[in-house]
Protein backbone atom coordinates (compact mmCIF):
# COMPACT_ATOMS: atom_id res chain seq x y z
CA UNK A 1 0.00 0.00 0.00
CA UNK A 2 1.62 3.69 -0.81
CA UNK A 3 1.57 5.86 1.94
CA UNK A 4 -0.36 9.12 1.65
CA UNK A 5 1.72 11.73 -0.39
CA UNK A 6 1.94 15.87 -0.80
CA UNK A 7 1.69 16.21 -5.18
CA UNK A 8 2.35 19.36 -6.63
CA UNK A 9 0.86 19.07 -10.24
CA UNK A 10 2.16 22.23 -12.58
CA UNK A 11 0.43 22.73 -16.06
CA UNK A 12 0.66 26.39 -18.32
CA UNK A 13 -3.14 26.62 -18.14
CA UNK A 14 -5.86 25.48 -16.45
CA UNK A 15 -9.38 26.58 -17.98
CA UNK A 16 -11.18 25.48 -14.88
CA UNK A 17 -14.58 27.22 -14.07
CA UNK A 18 -15.61 25.36 -10.56
CA UNK A 19 -17.98 22.18 -10.52
CA UNK A 20 -16.89 19.96 -13.30
CA UNK A 21 -16.81 22.05 -16.11
CA UNK A 22 -13.18 22.47 -17.48
CA UNK A 23 -12.25 22.83 -21.24
CA UNK A 24 -9.16 21.12 -22.69
CA UNK A 25 -8.27 17.85 -23.18
CA UNK A 26 -4.65 17.53 -20.97
CA UNK A 27 -6.69 19.57 -18.45
CA UNK A 28 -9.37 17.52 -18.06
CA UNK A 29 -7.16 14.83 -17.98
CA UNK A 30 -5.29 16.02 -14.84
CA UNK A 31 -8.23 17.00 -13.30
CA UNK A 32 -9.21 13.75 -13.11
CA UNK A 33 -6.01 12.40 -11.97
CA UNK A 34 -6.29 15.13 -8.84
CA UNK A 35 -9.52 13.95 -8.01
CA UNK A 36 -8.95 10.42 -8.15
CA UNK A 37 -5.32 11.04 -5.94
CA UNK A 38 -7.38 13.09 -3.59
CA UNK A 39 -9.98 10.15 -3.05
CA UNK A 40 -7.13 7.67 -2.17
CA UNK A 41 -5.85 9.98 0.60
CA UNK A 42 -2.93 12.06 -1.42
CA UNK A 43 -3.11 15.90 -0.84
CA UNK A 44 -2.74 17.12 -3.83
CA UNK A 45 -2.41 20.83 -5.19
CA UNK A 46 -2.44 22.04 -8.76
CA UNK A 47 -0.29 25.34 -9.32
CA UNK A 48 -1.30 27.05 -13.29
CA UNK A 49 -2.86 29.90 -14.65
CA UNK A 50 -6.71 30.37 -14.26
CA UNK A 51 -8.57 32.69 -15.91
CA UNK A 52 -12.14 32.76 -13.72
CA UNK A 53 -12.36 33.05 -10.58
CA UNK A 54 -14.18 29.94 -9.97
CA UNK A 55 -11.61 27.74 -10.59
CA UNK A 56 -9.67 28.83 -8.17
CA UNK A 57 -9.33 27.24 -4.36
CA UNK A 58 -10.39 23.89 -2.91
CA UNK A 59 -12.32 21.43 -5.43
CA UNK A 60 -12.55 18.79 -3.10
CA UNK A 61 -11.21 17.84 0.70
CA UNK A 62 -7.75 17.54 -0.06
CA UNK A 63 -7.38 18.74 -3.47
CA UNK A 64 -6.88 22.69 -4.33
CA UNK A 65 -5.97 25.06 -7.01
CA UNK A 66 -3.38 27.84 -7.02
CA UNK A 67 -3.63 30.69 -9.22
CA UNK A 68 -0.23 31.56 -10.42
CA UNK A 69 -0.81 34.78 -12.30
CA UNK A 70 -4.40 36.23 -13.49
CA UNK A 71 -3.71 37.95 -16.91
CA UNK A 72 -1.91 35.77 -19.75
CA UNK A 73 -2.11 35.15 -23.25
CA UNK A 74 -1.43 31.06 -23.03
CA UNK A 75 0.07 29.52 -25.96
CA UNK A 76 2.64 32.25 -26.11
CA UNK A 77 6.17 32.04 -25.94
CA UNK A 78 5.97 34.79 -23.32
CA UNK A 79 3.60 33.09 -21.32
CA UNK A 80 5.79 29.56 -21.61
CA UNK A 81 8.97 32.07 -20.06
CA UNK A 82 6.51 33.21 -17.65
CA UNK A 83 4.62 30.28 -16.12
CA UNK A 84 8.38 28.44 -15.77
CA UNK A 85 9.46 31.15 -14.06
CA UNK A 86 6.64 31.93 -11.67
CA UNK A 87 6.15 28.11 -11.61
CA UNK A 88 9.77 27.20 -10.18
CA UNK A 89 9.69 30.19 -7.69
CA UNK A 90 6.14 29.07 -6.24
CA UNK A 91 7.64 25.58 -5.88
CA UNK A 92 10.81 26.68 -3.96
CA UNK A 93 8.91 29.14 -1.71
CA UNK A 94 7.15 25.51 -0.96
CA UNK A 95 9.16 22.98 -0.96
CA UNK A 96 8.77 21.63 1.85
CA UNK A 97 4.91 21.26 1.62
CA UNK A 98 5.69 18.65 -1.60
CA UNK A 99 6.53 15.29 -1.54
CA UNK A 100 6.77 15.03 -5.29
CA UNK A 101 6.31 17.58 -8.16
CA UNK A 102 4.35 16.23 -11.58
CA UNK A 103 4.42 18.71 -14.68
CA UNK A 104 1.89 18.64 -17.06
CA UNK A 105 1.86 19.72 -20.93
CA UNK A 106 0.99 19.20 -24.65
CA UNK A 107 4.55 20.85 -25.95
CA UNK A 108 7.78 19.57 -25.29
CA UNK A 109 8.71 23.57 -24.70
CA UNK A 110 7.54 22.94 -20.83
CA UNK A 111 10.17 20.19 -20.19
CA UNK A 112 12.68 23.50 -19.29
CA UNK A 113 9.81 24.43 -16.39
CA UNK A 114 9.48 21.38 -15.11
CA UNK A 115 13.41 21.02 -15.26
CA UNK A 116 13.47 24.27 -13.45
CA UNK A 117 11.06 23.37 -11.21
CA UNK A 118 13.14 20.52 -10.11
CA UNK A 119 16.50 22.52 -10.07
CA UNK A 120 14.98 25.10 -7.89
CA UNK A 121 12.87 23.12 -5.70
CA UNK A 122 14.22 19.90 -5.40
CA UNK A 123 11.41 18.24 -5.26
CA UNK A 124 11.90 15.00 -6.96
CA UNK A 125 9.91 15.62 -10.37
CA UNK A 126 8.39 14.04 -12.90
CA UNK A 127 6.65 15.38 -16.92
CA UNK A 128 3.68 14.01 -18.21
CA UNK A 129 3.23 14.90 -22.22
CA UNK A 130 -0.27 14.65 -23.59
CA UNK A 131 0.78 15.26 -27.11
CA UNK A 132 3.43 14.09 -29.58
CA UNK A 133 6.83 15.32 -30.76
CA UNK A 134 6.37 16.51 -34.21
CA UNK A 135 9.53 15.25 -36.30
CA UNK A 136 9.77 18.14 -37.89
CA UNK A 137 9.20 22.07 -37.15
CA UNK A 138 8.65 23.87 -34.02
CA UNK A 139 10.96 24.89 -31.73
CA UNK A 140 11.80 22.15 -30.05
CA UNK A 141 12.82 20.87 -33.42
CA UNK A 142 15.80 24.04 -32.79
CA UNK A 143 19.01 22.10 -32.85
CA UNK A 144 19.91 24.62 -29.62
CA UNK A 145 17.02 24.97 -28.00
CA UNK A 146 16.08 20.92 -28.86
CA UNK A 147 19.59 19.48 -27.16
CA UNK A 148 18.62 22.50 -23.94
CA UNK A 149 15.06 20.67 -23.73
CA UNK A 150 16.47 17.14 -24.09
CA UNK A 151 19.23 17.80 -21.66
CA UNK A 152 16.48 19.25 -19.27
CA UNK A 153 14.57 16.04 -19.59
CA UNK A 154 17.09 13.70 -18.98
CA UNK A 155 17.42 15.40 -15.64
CA UNK A 156 14.03 14.60 -14.84
CA UNK A 157 13.18 11.71 -12.26
CA UNK A 158 10.60 10.50 -14.45
CA UNK A 159 9.19 11.15 -17.95
CA UNK A 160 5.41 10.06 -19.11
CA UNK A 161 3.53 9.98 -22.15
CA UNK A 162 -0.78 9.57 -22.49
CA UNK A 163 -0.23 7.26 -25.56
CA UNK A 164 2.18 4.82 -27.14
CA UNK A 165 1.97 7.15 -30.24
CA UNK A 166 3.48 9.91 -27.63
CA UNK A 167 5.63 8.00 -25.90
CA UNK A 168 7.03 7.00 -29.38
CA UNK A 169 7.50 10.20 -30.70
CA UNK A 170 9.57 11.25 -27.45
CA UNK A 171 11.70 8.45 -27.98
CA UNK A 172 12.30 9.08 -31.62
CA UNK A 173 13.40 12.60 -30.76
CA UNK A 174 15.83 11.61 -28.30
CA UNK A 175 14.41 10.27 -24.94
CA UNK A 176 14.23 7.23 -23.87
CA UNK A 177 12.25 5.45 -21.03
CA UNK A 178 8.95 6.93 -21.52
CA UNK A 179 6.07 5.43 -19.25
CA UNK A 180 3.01 5.42 -20.71
CA UNK A 181 0.22 5.99 -18.54
CA UNK A 182 -3.73 5.89 -20.00
CA UNK A 183 -5.62 8.89 -19.20
CA UNK A 184 -8.33 9.51 -16.39
CA UNK A 185 -12.29 9.51 -17.38
CA UNK A 186 -14.64 9.67 -14.65
CA UNK A 187 -16.50 6.65 -15.28
CA UNK A 188 -19.32 7.75 -13.01
CA UNK A 189 -20.24 10.62 -14.83
CA UNK A 190 -19.82 9.56 -18.51
CA UNK A 191 -22.27 6.76 -18.13
CA UNK A 192 -24.97 5.22 -20.62
CA UNK A 193 -28.32 6.72 -20.34
CA UNK A 194 -30.66 9.09 -21.97
CA UNK A 195 -32.88 11.78 -21.06
CA UNK A 196 -35.53 12.69 -22.84
CA UNK A 197 -35.75 16.50 -20.87
CA UNK A 198 -32.01 16.90 -21.91
CA UNK A 199 -33.03 16.72 -25.78
CA UNK A 200 -36.01 18.51 -25.15
CA UNK A 201 -33.87 22.09 -23.68
CA UNK A 202 -32.67 21.91 -26.35
CA UNK A 203 -35.56 21.47 -28.74
CA UNK A 204 -34.82 17.96 -29.78
CA UNK A 205 -36.83 14.81 -29.06
CA UNK A 206 -36.56 10.86 -29.03
CA UNK A 207 -37.39 10.48 -32.61
CA UNK A 208 -34.11 12.59 -33.81
CA UNK A 209 -30.56 10.93 -34.14
CA UNK A 210 -28.01 13.05 -32.49
CA UNK A 211 -24.75 13.46 -34.38
CA UNK A 212 -22.61 15.66 -31.53
CA UNK A 213 -19.31 17.53 -32.28
CA UNK A 214 -17.54 19.17 -29.10
CA UNK A 215 -14.63 21.11 -30.21
CA UNK A 216 -13.74 24.86 -31.40
CA UNK A 217 -14.05 26.54 -34.06
CA UNK A 218 -10.34 26.57 -35.63
CA UNK A 219 -9.60 24.90 -38.78
CA UNK A 220 -7.69 22.22 -36.64
CA UNK A 221 -11.27 20.99 -35.31
CA UNK A 222 -12.68 20.05 -39.08
CA UNK A 223 -16.18 21.71 -38.01
CA UNK A 224 -16.54 22.93 -41.74
CA UNK A 225 -16.03 19.31 -43.18
CA UNK A 226 -18.45 18.13 -40.49
CA UNK A 227 -21.35 20.31 -41.49
CA UNK A 228 -20.51 19.65 -45.25
CA UNK A 229 -20.23 15.99 -44.03
CA UNK A 230 -23.70 16.39 -42.24
CA UNK A 231 -25.30 18.19 -44.80
CA UNK A 232 -24.87 14.91 -47.15
CA UNK A 233 -25.91 12.87 -44.45
CA UNK A 234 -29.16 14.29 -44.29
CA UNK A 235 -30.21 13.56 -47.32
CA UNK A 236 -30.20 9.94 -46.25
CA UNK A 237 -31.30 10.60 -42.61
CA UNK A 238 -34.00 13.29 -42.51
CA UNK A 239 -34.44 12.75 -38.50
CA UNK A 240 -30.69 13.53 -38.30
CA UNK A 241 -30.08 16.88 -36.03
CA UNK A 242 -26.16 18.43 -35.58
CA UNK A 243 -25.18 19.15 -32.12
CA UNK A 244 -22.02 21.73 -31.79
CA UNK A 245 -20.55 22.70 -28.97
CA UNK A 246 -17.68 25.23 -29.31
CA UNK A 247 -15.42 26.85 -26.39
CA UNK A 248 -12.90 29.35 -25.14
CA UNK A 249 -13.10 33.06 -27.05
CA UNK A 250 -10.24 32.46 -28.02
CA UNK A 251 -10.08 29.65 -30.04
CA UNK A 252 -13.73 29.60 -31.25
CA UNK A 253 -13.83 33.88 -32.17
CA UNK A 254 -16.92 35.98 -33.33
CA UNK A 255 -15.42 35.79 -36.91
CA UNK A 256 -14.84 31.75 -36.83
CA UNK A 257 -18.22 31.75 -35.66
CA UNK A 258 -19.73 33.77 -37.96
CA UNK A 259 -18.03 32.15 -40.89
CA UNK A 260 -19.78 28.61 -39.37
CA UNK A 261 -23.11 30.61 -39.40
CA UNK A 262 -22.76 31.72 -43.05
CA UNK A 263 -21.46 28.06 -43.86
CA UNK A 264 -25.02 26.76 -42.15
CA UNK A 265 -26.93 29.22 -44.07
CA UNK A 266 -25.48 28.63 -47.66
CA UNK A 267 -25.84 24.52 -46.99
CA UNK A 268 -29.43 25.31 -45.42
CA UNK A 269 -29.36 23.15 -42.55
CA UNK A 270 -30.07 26.19 -40.22
CA UNK A 271 -33.31 24.62 -38.56
CA UNK A 272 -31.31 21.26 -38.74
CA UNK A 273 -28.05 22.51 -36.68
CA UNK A 274 -28.60 23.01 -32.82
CA UNK A 275 -25.27 25.38 -31.66
CA UNK A 276 -24.17 25.65 -28.28
CA UNK A 277 -21.54 27.42 -26.12
CA UNK A 278 -19.99 26.37 -23.10
CA UNK A 279 -21.93 24.36 -20.96
CA UNK A 280 -22.09 22.76 -18.02
CA UNK A 281 -23.87 19.17 -18.51
CA UNK A 282 -21.03 17.91 -20.70
CA UNK A 283 -22.06 14.24 -19.60
CA UNK A 284 -25.97 14.24 -20.11
CA UNK A 285 -25.35 15.92 -23.33
CA UNK A 286 -22.44 13.07 -24.56
CA UNK A 287 -24.84 10.60 -23.45
CA UNK A 288 -28.08 11.50 -25.25
CA UNK A 289 -25.90 11.29 -28.34
CA UNK A 290 -26.32 8.98 -30.91
CA UNK A 291 -22.91 9.11 -32.26
CA UNK A 292 -19.94 11.78 -31.84
CA UNK A 293 -17.45 13.12 -34.38
CA UNK A 294 -14.39 14.31 -33.85
CA UNK A 295 -12.36 14.34 -37.37
CA UNK A 296 -9.68 16.71 -36.12
CA UNK A 297 -6.99 17.21 -38.62
CA UNK A 298 -4.14 16.12 -36.37
CA UNK A 299 -3.54 15.30 -32.62
CA UNK A 300 -0.98 18.41 -31.57
CA UNK A 301 -2.99 20.03 -28.64
CA UNK A 302 -4.54 19.53 -26.02
CA UNK A 303 -4.39 15.98 -26.50
CA UNK A 304 -3.40 13.12 -28.13
CA UNK A 305 -6.66 11.47 -27.55
CA UNK A 306 -9.02 13.53 -28.25
CA UNK A 307 -11.14 13.95 -24.40
CA UNK A 308 -15.11 13.98 -26.37
CA UNK A 309 -13.84 10.75 -28.05
CA UNK A 310 -13.31 9.15 -24.76
CA UNK A 311 -15.93 10.90 -22.89
CA UNK A 312 -18.26 9.57 -25.80
CA UNK A 313 -16.86 5.83 -25.61
CA UNK A 314 -17.50 5.79 -21.35
CA UNK A 315 -20.90 7.08 -22.17
CA UNK A 316 -21.65 4.23 -24.50
CA UNK A 317 -21.89 6.44 -27.38
CA UNK A 318 -19.75 5.34 -31.06
CA UNK A 319 -17.16 7.24 -32.41
CA UNK A 320 -16.28 8.99 -35.45
CA UNK A 321 -12.33 9.93 -35.75
CA UNK A 322 -10.14 10.86 -37.80
CA UNK A 323 -7.03 8.75 -38.29
CA UNK A 324 -4.40 10.41 -36.64
CA UNK A 325 -2.18 10.56 -33.70
CA UNK A 326 -2.90 8.27 -30.74
CA UNK A 327 -6.41 7.66 -32.38
CA UNK A 328 -5.83 4.44 -33.67
CA UNK A 329 -5.24 2.91 -29.89
CA UNK A 330 -8.37 3.88 -28.78
CA UNK A 331 -10.77 3.24 -31.88
CA UNK A 332 -11.68 0.47 -33.79
CA UNK A 333 -14.53 -1.41 -35.48
CA UNK A 334 -16.01 -2.52 -32.41
CA UNK A 335 -17.02 0.43 -31.36
CA UNK A 336 -16.18 3.08 -33.82
CA UNK A 337 -14.93 4.42 -37.13
CA UNK A 338 -11.66 5.74 -38.24
CA UNK A 339 -11.73 8.01 -41.17
CA UNK A 340 -9.73 10.22 -43.54
CA UNK A 341 -10.15 13.83 -41.75
CA UNK A 342 -10.08 15.35 -45.40
CA UNK A 343 -11.98 12.79 -46.89
CA UNK A 344 -15.94 14.40 -46.66
CA UNK A 345 -17.37 11.39 -48.12
CA UNK A 346 -15.84 8.89 -45.59
CA UNK A 347 -17.15 10.93 -42.90
CA UNK A 348 -20.12 10.94 -44.18
CA UNK A 349 -20.37 7.91 -44.41
CA UNK A 350 -19.52 6.69 -41.44
CA UNK A 351 -21.84 8.92 -39.79
CA UNK A 352 -24.76 7.10 -42.15
CA UNK A 353 -23.41 3.96 -41.25
CA UNK A 354 -24.30 4.60 -37.34
CA UNK A 355 -27.33 6.90 -38.02
CA UNK A 356 -28.91 3.87 -40.05
CA UNK A 357 -28.69 1.22 -38.35
CA UNK A 358 -29.82 1.15 -34.48
CA UNK A 359 -28.32 -2.65 -34.15
CA UNK A 360 -25.07 -1.52 -34.89
CA UNK A 361 -25.19 1.78 -32.24
CA UNK A 362 -26.48 -0.35 -29.60
CA UNK A 363 -23.61 -3.02 -30.10
CA UNK A 364 -21.09 -0.51 -30.48
CA UNK A 365 -22.03 1.43 -27.63
CA UNK A 366 -21.78 -1.46 -25.36
CA UNK A 367 -18.28 -2.31 -26.32
CA UNK A 368 -17.32 1.26 -26.09
CA UNK A 369 -17.94 1.34 -22.37
CA UNK A 370 -16.38 -1.35 -22.05
CA UNK A 371 -13.55 -0.57 -23.38
CA UNK A 372 -13.17 2.84 -21.68
CA UNK A 373 -14.03 0.97 -18.15
CA UNK A 374 -10.67 -1.14 -18.46
CA UNK A 375 -8.87 1.86 -20.36
CA UNK A 376 -9.70 5.13 -18.85
CA UNK A 377 -10.61 4.08 -14.79
CA UNK A 378 -9.47 7.07 -12.17
CA UNK A 379 -8.37 4.73 -9.29
CA UNK A 380 -5.79 2.50 -11.87
CA UNK A 381 -4.31 5.65 -13.68
CA UNK A 382 -3.65 6.89 -9.79
CA UNK A 383 -2.03 3.59 -8.80
CA UNK A 384 0.31 3.76 -12.18
CA UNK A 385 1.26 7.54 -11.17
CA UNK A 386 1.82 6.06 -7.09
CA UNK A 387 4.26 3.73 -8.55
CA UNK A 388 6.14 6.17 -10.51
CA UNK A 389 6.24 8.70 -7.64
CA UNK A 390 7.42 5.92 -5.33
CA UNK A 391 10.18 4.59 -7.66
CA UNK A 392 11.55 8.70 -7.79
CA UNK A 393 12.65 7.79 -4.04
CA UNK A 394 15.25 5.51 -4.54
CA UNK A 395 16.66 7.56 -7.40
CA UNK A 396 19.82 9.37 -6.18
Amino acid sequence: MVMPMRILHAIPQFPYFGGRTIIGGYSSALLELALAQGRAGHDVSIISHMADPAGRGEIESGVRTVELFDRADPGSIAHGLRFMRVASTWARAHRTEFDVAHVHSGFADYLLAADRIRSRSGLPTIHTMYCPVPATGGRWNHPLLGRLLRRGARRLDALAAMSRNVAASMDDWGLSGVQVVPPAIDLDRFRPGTDPQVRSDIGLGPEHLVVLFVGNATAQKNLTRVLDAFARTHDRCDMARLVITTELPRSSSAPNLRALREQIDRLGIGELVVQLGIIDNMPALVRNADVLVCPFMDSLGPSDYFVAAMEALASGVPVVSSNVGGMPEIIDDAHGRLVDPGHTDSLAGAMIEYLEDAELRTRSGAEARRFAARTFDPAETATSYDRIYEATKDQP
